[in-house]
């Protein structure tokens, strides 16, 4: 690890390191002393790091600035680190596939020298798992630009629906029922989009996995130079965001590092099924975890980058 900071980075560079700084009462992020062991490397070589997330875009303490800031003092990570937390944006637009989107990424992320994605790698409610491209497609963006990730998964419902009840029972937040489509329950993961037997179901713009996708490589082309390292240390069946404790599902399988977004999440994904003897992120989540790594690789392949 030493040796590739020293190759990518730059003595005198400000460098961000983009985390999650946790939640309440669930002890799974990243701890702030294997975090203050990274940032001593950097200032060790003359550059300056410092740690950064958005805000979120639901209810947390962490949907305000003075809010984050207190849950990561408390987590420990003011030790770690200079910790700066934002909703400040900037637009970067794609067109891919004929049509144009726009996300507001975050201008710490833009104007920082670098950034090293340090993203621990565990379930998640709706992308099936959470890594690097999670990191990036939600994190590294405005609330506004995660809501429209959000609301832009939730699903249309068509004509030719049989009501086979599928769409209920694989719904994560139990949103589709009898009574019908409760869209304030929705998270827009596109579950039943995929699950639907008969394609009666449609998302309103594209299915999350894509938009979250778009989302990480619209932050990805603002961003000077970057790095990856994925944990797989407490791999849970739920994000990091969930505010109780999670236990583990699997045991500690190490920690990844490279310059290439798909390979380093295609490999922590193919570790965690060794160690497991199954895709279970599927099993659990009822979502294909490698779909958003394959919806990143075909937007890197064709979409033109605007703005």
């Amino acid at each position: 690890f030493r040796e590739k900071i020293r190759e990518i980075f730059l003595p005198g560079e400000r460098i961000a390191i983009k985390l999650h700084m946790g939640e309440a009462e669930n002890p799974n992020y990243i701890r702030p002393g294997f975090v203050k062991k990274i940032v001593e490397c950097f200032k060790g070589f003359g550059i300056e790091p410092f740690l950064f997330d958005s805000l979120v875009n639901y209810d947390s303490p962490r949907s305000t600035i003075e809010g984050y800031l207190e849950v990561a003092k408390r987590n420990g990570f003011f030790e770690a680190g200079d910790v700066v937390v934002s909703d400040n944006g900037e637009l970067s637009g794609i067109i891919w596939q004929g049509k144009r989107y726009e996300f507001e990424v975050c201008k710490e992320l833009i104007e920082a020298d670098g950034v090293l994605v340090l993203s621990h790698v565990k379930g998640h409610i709706c992308s099936g798992f959470g890594g690097a491209i999670k990191n990036l497609g939600m994190g590294a963006l405005t609330k506004k630009s995660k809501e429209f990730i959000h609301n832009g998964g939730k699903p249309v419902f068509l004509s030719n629906c049989t009501s086979c009840g599928t769409c209920s029972q694989v719904c994560p937040m139990g949103a589709i029922g009898q009574e019908g489509w409760n869209e304030e329950k929705c998270l827009g993961c596109s579950i039943c989009f995929f699950s639907c037997p008969v394609g009666a179901i449609k998302p309103r713009i594209l299915p999350f996995d894509t938009l979250l996708a778009l989302g990480a490589f619209a932050a990805l082309r603002k961003m000077k130079k970057v790095y990856f390292v994925n944990v797989l240390r407490n791999i849970t069946q739920y994000c990091d965001c969930r505010r109780e404790p999670i236990k583990p599902i699997l045991p500690d399988i190490g920690i990844l590092q490279g310059r290439d977004i798909v390979e380093i999440e295609r490999e922590s994904l193919k570790l965690i099924e060794k160690e497991a003897g199954r895709n279970i992120f599927f099993e659990l989540n009822r979502k294909d975890p490698y779909l958003q790594i394959k919806e990143f690789e075909r937007i890197r392949n064709d979409a033109q980058a605007v703005l």
